[in-house]
């Protein structure tokens, strides 16, 4: 069985992925933009 704490972990580790992936493209636009000026 999978007790609570494997599940936050779970959770805890898809959040993190979306956090970075979202960051990045922030960084992209913002590089992008700087390149553009």
């Amino acid at each position: 069985m999978i007790n609570g704490d494997g599940i936050d972990e779970v959770i805890l580790g898809s959040s993190t992925t979306q956090l970075i992936h979202t960051l990045a493209h922030v960084f992209d636009k913002l590089i992008t933009n700087i390149d553009d000026k």
